[in-house]
């Protein structure tokens, strides 16, 4: 007898992977609530596609049940139409959850990319996307859930034996997909280097980067290997064990983004790996949620998120400070504040002038 093989590598798979996000983006709420003292809509996204992402588990839960991840010859007892039906109504269901999960993976990180956007051109390059990502998953959900004149059609076994019916194949569109997706993984995934590459940073700062940067890099391979497995699936005899290795790589693809996308959001504790890019003179405190001050750790004159006070606040102690934006806008995500120190009696235009300095070209 053939074993049963790949049902339990695709549960074991899926179930310790969403569990490895759901802590990870757990944390991640934890941080932007406790700490930074704001969810924003690209914390509210992701968490969307963890949602959906444990969906997907349970499909393939059920998907498994049905016989995928067997041989042919080692397919579950029982009415071979009604596994047949199972399977082709789970994997329905699986393709569409799919589509919807990564694009709202995307969706995250654009957002974000997006609040903390300093000049026109990033942030008309996000945007693009954006739409481009919006319009590309619409049209595939659109065309996957009426692959049938009749969507019920789609897991009908008279159909699919009888070769009647005006369902479409989906199996081009599958590779094209595909390739789409590791197209937009690779772009999103590059999108922020120009700008990190100006910033002046520690070395155990760019590790720490090289390192998200690696596990996003994980869910471009993950999605180049389930390419070759949609090709061995589309193409074998044994299909519902071929099945197996596309589910199995989708969680990977997927979990990978999850958790790449998550970890920069953690950064609150471990400020001292991830803190600032320079340590010139800055602001060692910030308002937190109760309004108080907390302290910021190590230094820093790249950004440190004063929720409580408007961006162009006048603070008066022994030295003149002033406060404003350093990316050069006041979005939510930016305020984003800089202490310039008036030790000398400077007067307001030199102030500016410094802060010009600070800013570059817009």
């Amino acid at each position: 007898m053939a074993p049963q093989a790949l049902g339990p590598t695709v549960e074991t798979t899926a179930f310790t992977l969403t569990s490895i996000s759901t802590i990870v983006v757990a944390t991640r709420f934890y941080c932007r609530y406790y700490v930074v003292g704001a969810i924003k809509i690209y914390d509210l996204v992701m968490l969307a596609a963890l949602i959906c992402t444990w969906g997907i588990c349970t499909i393939n839960v059920y998907q498994i049940r049905f016989g995928t991840g067997r041989h042919m010859e080692d397919q579950p007892s029982g009415d071979p139409t009604v596994l047949l039906e199972g399977t082709l109504k789970t994997w329905y269901v699986y393709q569409l959850a799919y589509l919807v999960d990564l694009s709202l993976v995307k969706f995250s990180i654009l957002v974000f990319y997006r609040s903390i956007a300093a000049r026109k051109v990033f942030r008309y390059v996000v945007d693009t996307t954006i739409g481009v990502v919006a319009a590309f998953t619409v049209a595939m959900v659109f065309v996957n859930a009426f692959e049938c004149p009749k969507p019920s059609d789609a897991w009908s076994v008279e159909i699919l034996f009888q070769g009647s019916g005006s369902c479409i194949d989906l199996h081009p569109l599958y590779y094209g997909q595909a390739a789409f997706n590791i197209l937009s993984d690779v772009v999103i995934l590059t999108l922020p280097i120009p700008v990190l590459m100006r910033l002046q940073m520690h070395k155990n700062k760019r590790l720490a980067l090289v390192g998200i940067f690696s596990i996003g890099f994980i869910a471009v391979v993950a999605s180049t290997i389930r390419v070759y497995a949609l090709h061995v699936w589309a193409t074998g005899t044994d299909t519902p064990y071929n099945a197996a290795y596309i589910l199995v790589w989708s969680q990977i693809e997927i979990n990978a983004a999850i958790v790449s996308a998550s970890i920069p959001s953690l950064k609150p504790l471990f400020r001292h790996t991830f803190g600032g890019t320079t340590r010139n003179t800055t602001a060692n405190y910030y308002s937190g949620r109760s309004g108080g001050s907390k302290p910021i750790g190590s230094a820093t004159s790249a950004a440190v998120a004063l929720k409580s006070l408007p961006s162009s606040a006048t603070m008066t102690s022994s030295h003149t400070h002033k406060l404003y934006p350093v990316f050069g806008n006041e979005s939510d995500e930016k305020l984003f504040c800089k202490k310039l120190t008036n030790t000398k009696g400077e007067s307001d235009d030199d102030v500016e002038s410094q802060r010009t300095r600070d800013q570059g070209p817009s």
